[in-house]
């Protein structure tokens, strides 16, 4: 039994995309837990950037499709062929447009950090449920 245990893993391991989609929020929470640092210390700047590069990199190992080719057109269609509904979708998309707009314009955003910080953690959680193999 031990063998075919091992053996499972292995396999399981060698699959890339797998691997990447079952620690896509791990690795999405560690960069989060370093957001929340610049959040504590009120470096905006830092603080939108490292959200982003959350969010993306999530959507990228959740999705499977390479940080190169990730844009809001192609992750709203892959995550309405997931079932995702259109108002979830929505959201995501206009998180990623007010930490873009807050990143490079921070004195005209009208979002509080604290306010986007807990915004993409509850829609991480709610984005888990998809794709689970």
């Amino acid at each position: 039994s031990v063998l075919i245990y091992y053996r499972k893993s292995l396999k399981a391991r060698s699959n890339v995309a797998l691997m990447k989609n079952k620690h896509a929020n791990k690795m999405a929470k560690k960069r989060l837990k370093q957001a929340k640092s610049y959040l504590d210390a009120n470096d905006s700047n830092k603080f939108y950037a490292e959200v982003l590069n959350a969010i993306w990199g999530y959507l990228s190992d959740k999705l499977g499709i390479p940080l190169s080719e990730l844009n809001k057109e192609n992750i709203s269609s892959v995550l309405m062929s997931h079932g995702v509904n259109d108002d979830d979708v929505k959201a995501l998309m206009g998180l990623l447009d007010k930490c873009e707009f807050a990143q490079y314009a921070p004195e005209l955003a009208d979002t509080s950090m604290k306010e986007v910080f807990d915004t993409v953690g509850d829609m991480m959680d709610k984005l888990e449920t998809i794709k689970k193999k």
